[in-house]
């Protein structure tokens, strides 16, 4: 069972032609919070993260930005939220009950 890591955005500090300095990078807004209909069917808790129009669920957030809470009039109510430049996720190959184990490290 190896570990595979994939980024989302600029996770090395690329951006676009010329290499922009990190101060200089787009950051977009990124949401997460505990989803129950999901950590019931995986038997386990699952974190959902919503980036750049994208869902990816997980097991563990490892984040490196500022974050805050935010509550909304729907559902999820209170999630954390913050502006990023990456969001990077390690999976294990092997999915148990469709999620697998993962990390999704946020710069």
């Amino acid at each position: 069972m190896g570990w595979s890591i994939h980024w989302k955005g600029n996770g090395k500090g690329e951006c676009g032609k010329g290499g922009l300095s990190p101060h200089l990078m787009k950051k977009y807004r990124f949401w997460f919070h505990y989803n129950k209909p999901e950590s019931r069917k995986a038997g386990k808790p699952v974190m959902t993260l919503h980036y750049r129009d994208r869902c990816l669920t997980t097991n563990s957030i490892e984040c490196e930005v500022e974050t805050e809470t935010h509550r909304r009039k729907r559902q999820p109510h209170m999630v954390i939220r913050g502006w990023a430049e990456s969001v990077g996720f390690m999976t294990q190959e092997a999915a148990v009950n469709g999620v697998s184990d993962s990390l999704i490290v946020i710069k």
